[in-house]
């Protein structure tokens, strides 16, 4: 063929540039048409490597709509819930979610979509395709379109149900050796009251015996004598304090309100601070478990702000709640908190370690407050209504 000149060829005639500097003509569309060859081809790419990386990651992954229907299962998820990715396909995350794990998950769910976080990382149980139960360590990440709207959701899975086993055996005997400690403290006391406490009253009685012919006596046998029977007497009141802190019998006679009531009057005689008490008209009865640790908290916090301040007030304030039981216990701010250097390198910091232990382990939460009037243990402990009432 002979070419045309290029005035008569209309492919030619259209100028591929408009006044304006935009592509027109075949030679703009031809250009767009390659870009969007070459964005496809990148898309096209990117996929390929998620894919692949998908297939070979160690660590499952699994991609849902925003319905938590399951769109992909790579093989290791697959592998941790015992499912075949066709299977998974007619799942929903939800579906396999352990029931009292679903609520939170929900919640997550909407705080996501709602545009309060991106990416998400929490712990859950799943159930397996056998029924076994799986802890999973779940990092959600929302991927959104173009306009802003919600895509999908990929999630990270790792498996921690070891992990989880380890933590709740260590749990199990974290609170048996609470349990053993609180145990003895009670025998201890017991012994103390029945058996030391109570020679040491013979030995008073005995001494005030003698004391009725003490005229017989020398000068300094007298004197010796009147300081015998004050120190059997001191002994006898100090054993007997001692007996009552390592165990008040009020607790399990009388309960928590009476029991907090007689240790609070007792350490403001020992230690000249005033404390503030603010209970309930009807605090009631609390399972005994409950009510020893909070007498614990009170305790060891007291016993903080007597050593770690000059403060000669405190104050105490439970607020018993339908759901749950809330414990304040208000001093100095030196005395509860001490600075966040002082409280990683010094004993306080074991001490809180305690308390935040023995309110783990009934389930609920502890945390220490600085403000500029103060600090404030705060105890928050869940209560079940099957338990209230209950003294194991």
């Amino acid at each position: 063929m002979v070419p045309q000149d290029s005035h008569s060829d209309p492919l030619h005639s259209i100028e591929p540039l408009d006044p304006s500097g935009s592509l027109t003509g075949v030679a703009g569309i031809a250009q767009v048409l390659s870009e969007s060859k070459k964005a496809n081809h990148a898309v096209h790419d990117a996929e390929s490597r998620w894919q692949l990386l998908c297939e070979r990651s160690g660590m499952a992954i699994l991609t849902v709509d925003v319905a938590s229907k399951i769109l992909s299962a790579n093989p290791a998820a697959q592998q941790l819930f015992r499912y075949t990715e066709p299977e998974l396909k007619q799942l929903t995350t939800l579906q396999m979610t352990h029931e009292d794990d679903r609520a939170r998950t929900r919640r997550i769910v909407r705080e996501m979509i709602a545009g309060r976080k991106t990416v998400h990382r929490y712990e859950k149980r799943y159930r397996r395709k056998d029924g076994r139960i799986v802890w999973v360590s779940t990092t959600g990440t929302l991927v959104r379109d173009a306009l802003g709207q919600p895509w999908f959701f990929t999630l990270m899975l790792e498996d921690i149900t070891g992990r989880k086993r380890a933590e709740a055996a260590l749990d199990g005997l974290s609170k048996r050796l609470r349990r053993l400690q609180d145990e003895e403290r009670s025998k201890l006391a017991r012994e103390l009251h029945d058996s030391t406490a109570q020679s040491l009253a013979a030995l008073s009685l005995n001494l005030g015996v003698v004391e009725c012919s003490a005229d017989q006596l020398s000068p300094p046998t007298q004197r010796a004598l009147r300081e015998a029977i004050s120190l059997a007497n001191q002994s006898a009141r100090e054993i007997r304090t001692f007996a009552y802190l390592l165990h008040p019998p009020e607790l399990e006679e009388l309960g928590l309100g009476s029991a907090l009531a007689t240790y609070v009057e007792g350490f403001a005689q020992r230690s000249g601070i005033r404390v503030e008490l603010d209970l309930p008209r009807t605090l009631g009865t609390l399972p005994r478990e409950l009510e020893l640790n909070i007498f614990r908290i009170v305790q060891e916090s007291l016993a903080n702000i007597r050593r770690r301040s000059g403060s000669k007030t405190a104050r105490i304030r439970i607020v018993h709640r339908r759901e749950a039981l809330v414990l304040e216990v208000k001093g100095p701010r030196n005395a509860l908190l001490g600075g966040a250097a002082r409280l990683k390198n010094s004993t306080l910091a074991v001490r809180i370690a305690g308390m935040r232990e023995r309110a783990r382990q009934l389930g609920g939460t502890l945390e220490v407050l600085a403000r500029k009037t103060g600090s404030t243990v705060k105890v928050i402990l869940p209560l079940s209504p099957r338990k209230e009432g209950e003294r194991g």
